[in-house]
Order: structure tokens, then C-alpha cells, then sequence
């Protein structure tokens, strides 16, 4: 199965990824950070999914999926939002996916919800509360932004990460970390406690093989702030907790709320010894 990630975060996009190629028959062939570009690269690669957020700019997920199914009639789409309202389901049903998770469930939902896909099942969202008042879908599209922000912000996505293989960070735009992942602890050998608010360059990036010092203005995964260029799979080499170096290939990307830019996400994994600094 060829699958197309589009949502407009990359930490969202990076858990589905990491949890989607623990499967050797499911590859992801794309990402697309807004609606409009999700169109552009389904006509582009064909998948045969498209994991689509709700809430993007240019073009919300709903759209984009008339549109796609318009274009593709083979591809199938799967919904994943914050949204837990029938209302919203109902409306991602009408405008052409083929299932529907919440994204506080991605951990154990997603990879199911594909299966069912790929046997022609839907994969209706479990458990949907029943509330007097179902707002329709523009009503809920108008206050989703609020709502996005909150689920970006909270645990319930954050735990969702926790199923990543590969080691997950975020810095605000000081360079102080505000999340690591259980699989980020393990590498580094410290624990997230431990480094909360703390400028992750200055505990794990501050030196080079040499032991000579590595200046943060040197810092390819900070310069992607100021220069607005996400950096992929990039060779370099960590300190671990213990003083060791840590060979490892790292992407930086910066996250974004809208237009603002709350700071940036690292996701790394250990490399061969011979490549880094």
C-alpha cells in the first residue's frame, strides 16, 4: 500500500510516518503540509491512500478529498482529525473518504483503519459521543483552529508519539526544549524531566569529536530557524548523557501555528560511526 501523508503539522506527520513503516507491505511515497499541495501530490504520485487532516490552510481536508476522489477515483482517503463529533464524520463520509480516526487514537487505530481500507471496509471513528446539538461541518471548521492549537499543545497527541521508533524533539524558538519522546530519552540516556526547559544544543550538541567546541551560531538544525530551510536527513553526532558521542541522521522542520513560528522539531536516528563530525 503507497500512502500520502497531508497535515499541516510536521510532528503529526512524522508519527504517522514512523508508525506507518513499521509495516514492510505499507510505504509512505509523500507529505503535503496544506490541502492544496495534498491535490498536487496525489496527482503527482497516485497512492493508493491519502492520510488527510481537517483543519489546513489554502484548502481544508474536506475539499481536498472531493477533489482528489474527483481526480482519483482509485485513491481512497482516510480522515484523521481532532474532530470527536458525528457531524464532522458524517461530512468526511459524504465528501468521499473511506474512514475516519481521531487523532488522540492514532496509536492504536491507524494502522487498523488501513487495513480495513485496503479490504474495501470503512473505518467509521469508535466511540463518538453523543451530544444534543451536532453543529454542521462550517461551524466546526470555524472554531477548529482554536482546537488544533489545544490537541498540538496536549498530551493526548504527545502520547501518540510515543509509538515513534525514531527519536522525536521540540524546541521553542530559544532552543529550549518542550517534548522529547520516549525513543529521544533512550538514545540520549536522559530523560525529558531532565532537559525541560533546557537549550538542547548546550547539552547535546555542544562539542565536536575533537572536543573542540561547537558554537550554537554553527548549529545546522538552528539555522533552520533563521534561514526557513528545513534540513533533511543531515549526518552529525550528539552527546549522550554520559559523555559519549552518538552518530546520528537528523531532519529539522519548523513548526508552525498559521504563520507563526513556535519553534522547531528534530527527528533523528542513530547513524554508522563513520559519518558526523
Amino acid at each position: 500500500m503507497r500512502v500520502l501523508i497531508v497535515d499541516d503539522h510536521e510532528v503529526v506527520r512524522r508519527g504517522v510516518r514512523s508508525l506507518v513503516e513499521t509495516r514492510r507491505d505499507i510505504s509512505v511515497v509523500g507529505e503535503a503540509g496544506d490541502g492544496l499541495e495534498g491535490v498536487e501530490q496525489a496527482r503527482a504520485l497516485k497512492p493508493d491512500v491519502v492520510v488527510m487532516d481537517v483543519s489546513m490552510p489554502k484548502m481544508n481536508g474536506l475539499e481536498a478529498t472531493r477533489e482528489i476522489r474527483r481526480l482519483l477515483p482509485n485513491t481512497k482517503v482516510l480522515i484523521l482529525s481532532q474532530h470527536e463529533i458525528g457531524e464532522m464524520v458524517r461530512q468526511a463520509l459524504i465528501a468521499g473518504a473511506h474512514g475516519y480516526v481521531v487523532k488522540s487514537a492514532i496509536s492504536n487505530q491507524l494502522l487498523a483503519a488501513l487495513d480495513n481500507i485496503q479490504r474495501n471496509v470503512p473505518f467509521p471513528a469508535a466511540n463518538l459521543p453523543i451530544v444534543a446539538h451536532q453543529p454542521d461541518a462550517e461551524e466546526i471548521l470555524k472554531r477548529s483552529v482554536a482546537m488544533e492549537e489545544h490537541l498540538r499543545s496536549s498530551e493526548e497527541l504527545r502520547t501518540a508519539m510515543t509509538s515513534m521508533a525514531e527519536g522525536l524533539y521540540t524546541v521553542d524558538t530559544n532552543g529550549l526544549l518542550t517534548y522529547m519522546n520516549p525513543a529521544a530519552e533512550s538514545l540520549f540516556g536522559w530523560s525529558r524531566s531532565e532537559l525541560l526547559g533546557k537549550k538542547m544544543h548546550d547539552v547535546t550538541h555542544y562539542k565536536h569529536t575533537d572536543g573542540t567546541a561547537f558554537p550554537a551560531e554553527d548549529c545546522k538544525g538552528l539555522q533552520v530557524l533563521q534561514d526557513g530551510i528545513d534540513l533533511q536527513e543531515y549526518h552529525d553526532v550528539f552527546v549522550r548523557k554520559d559523555g559519549s558521542f552518538l552518530p546520528v541522521v537528523f531532519s529539522a522542520s519548523r513548526l508552525k501555528s498559521g504563520d507563526q513560528i513556535k519553534g522547531i522539531v528534530v527527528v533523528f536516528r542513530r547513524a554508522s560511526p563513520d559519518n558526523g563530525r
